[in-house]
Order: C-alpha cells, then structure tokens, then sequence
C-alpha cells in the first residue's frame, strides 16, 4: 500500500490523474495522455506540484515565494535567485525522498539502462509562457 506522502508526491504517468496538468504539467500530462490512448511511451513518474509546496514549506520560503507574485522585476529577480539556490543548497525533505526513491526503484530495478530525467513547470508550453 502506498503512503499519502508517496501518493500526494508522486505521480506514475500510468495513473489516470496523471492527466492533471495542474499537478504535473503539461508536457507529462500529454505523455500520459498518450499512454492512454494506447500509444507506446517511456513510461515513469512525475514528481507533483504537492512536491514542490512541501519542499517549499520544508525549507521555510513560503514568505519568499509569497512576495514574488507582487515584486517589481529586480525584486522578483533576486527572490528567484535565492528561492533556487535555498532549493538547490538543502536536502530534498525525507518525506519527498523517501517516495522518491521508492518510485525510482520500483521503475528501475536493477537496471543499469540509461534513462531520461527531466525537469519541467506547471506553466510550460501553456500560451503566452514563452
């Protein structure tokens, strides 16, 4: 059985909520929207937008990420620059890695294959975003 953490952080592309671009994305969504549809595709998981407020919560920034919706453009600019390098300089919180590696795992086996990891945002390929 999963764990509500593994369930709220983590999304097999195989599960029908995976569909949810507001969780995960639009470029997973429409992979997992393939994969439905019955056409071949990678498989594998997304880490959900859960994830990220909980990593968010975790290292302390809901004020920072508060703020930026409001900052003037220097402002937004450094409130990103130190929300990345917070999420880049600590750890990934236990209750995020601890399903992490489980999904991983499960996906990987013991192969030693290559495989593809990418990162992407909820507002990808969504119009007006670039």
């Amino acid at each position: 059985m999963r764990s509500a953490a593994e369930t709220a952080f983590i999304l097999p592309l195989a599960d029908a909520r995976a569909e949810q671009c507001g969780r995960i994305g639009p470029k997973a969504a429409n992979l997992a929207a393939l994969a439905a549809a019955g056409l071949p595709t990678p498989g594998g998981f997304c880490l959900t937008a859960e994830a990220y407020w909980s990593q968010i919560a975790a290292l302390g920034l809901e004020a920072m990420v508060g703020r930026f919706a409001a900052a003037d453009l220097i402002e937004a600019r450094r409130l990103s620059v130190d929300i990345r390098l917070a999420l880049y300089e600590q750890a990934i919180a236990p209750d995020i890695l601890d399903p992490l590696l489980a999904a991983w795992h499960a996906q990987r086996g013991d192969s030693r294959a290559p495989a593809a990891i990418r990162s992407s945002a909820l507002i990808e390929d969504k119009q007006g975003a670039s």
